[in-house]
């Protein structure tokens, strides 16, 4: 086994005998079960099981309702809200012609999907967990004791940084099947045989409920490498849990906030947070025009190396206490 492989090994059982990680996924768990109850009580329903033996009325009168508004020129519509209504209109119209009935927003079907609105309470655990990893190690001047072993500190902070991956993916798959366990107890159990309908911007796609959950997960699994870059550079540069921490979670949150005040501008998407979710390429709701997913993974490329290239700068050059 390589000297990298054996530390990226160590630093993964530190990682995992930390309570603060422990902390931070029961913390999720928390999280996902009141937004499982939030969704049943308190989110408006306009489509529910009550209404599912009915659906073909529901869903004719959607159709007849938004084709009214296509027509109707004195609405003064814009043209991206014209062509969303289009798009709508083909999903209702291959949900009768395909006899598929909607899936009820009181179900845990439901819940699953919308489960994806909770990713940025996905990013700032692991920046915050991935920057108390490091920076406890200069809080408690363990990090010395590296340094001292004879490791190279490229390998050592490198095995940090695969580590931390490691952690950022079983975070999301631990977020994913208790995702499916709190639909089941909020919302009763279900067999996830619904089909979701939507339209991806060239065709209507129909696609199993689990396999769209698991996707909108794997896309967005994407964007974690560029979040842990930012995690690592953070905390390398800090040295302090507290100033480390904090300044990671300004960042999520404002980031975040950001995004939304000048959301519509065209030079937003060259910013991380605006390519943080990725799941929009999979459901058809990307924010800019002429946007792909290859201009998306530019962008989050060149952050993840200014990152990466920074965090490695700095622990290579910067004095450690022995």
């Amino acid at each position: 086994m390589s000297k990298i492989a054996k530390l990226t090994k160590c630093e993964i059982i530190k990682m995992y005998s930390r309570g603060a990680v422990i902390g931070f996924i029961c913390a999720a768990i928390v999280v996902l079960a009141m937004y499982s109850l939030y969704l049943k009580e308190y989110e408006p329903q306009f489509f529910n099981s009550s209404k599912m033996g009915n659906w073909r009325n529901y869903i004719e009168q959607e159709a007849n309702y938004t084709i009214s508004l296509l027509n109707d020129q004195s609405i003064g519509m814009t043209e991206n809200v014209r062509i969303q209504y289009i798009n709508e209109s083909k999903v209702y119209d291959y949900l009768l012609r395909h006899n598929i009935p909607p899936i009820a927003e009181d179900t845990a079907a439901s819940m699953v999907l919308k489960a994806n609105n909770l990713f940025i309470y996905i990013i700032v655990c692991i920046i915050m967990i991935s920057c108390f990893f490091i920076t406890s190690e200069y809080s408690n001047k363990t990090l010395g004791r590296l340094v001292m072993s004879g490791a190279s500190r490229w390998k050592i902070l490198t095995s940090k940084y695969l580590a931390i991956l490691f952690f950022a993916i079983v975070f999301m798959l631990i977020f994913a099947v208790f995702t499916v366990l709190c639909s089941w107890i909020v919302f009763g159990f279900d067999d996830f045989s619904t089909h979701y309908v939507y339209f991806d911007g060239v065709k209507v796609v129909e696609r199993n409920v689990m396999v769209q959950m698991m996707l909108n997960f794997l896309y967005n699994t994407v964007s974690l490498v560029s979040i842990s870059s930012l995690a690592v550079f953070v905390a390398v540069l800090t040295k302090s849990n507290l100033i480390g921490m904090s300044l990671c979670f300004a960042v999520s949150v404002f980031g975040s906030l950001f995004s939304s005040v000048f959301a519509g501008t065209d030079w937003l998407k060259y910013t991380l947070f605006a390519n943080t979710d990725f799941s929009r390429f999979l459901n058809n709701e990307v924010a800019f025009d002429n946007y792909t997913p290859a201009m998306s993974l530019g962008v989050l490329g060149i952050h993840t190396i200014i990152f990466v290239v920074g965090a490695y700068t700095v622990f290579c050059k910067q004095d450690v206490v022995i």
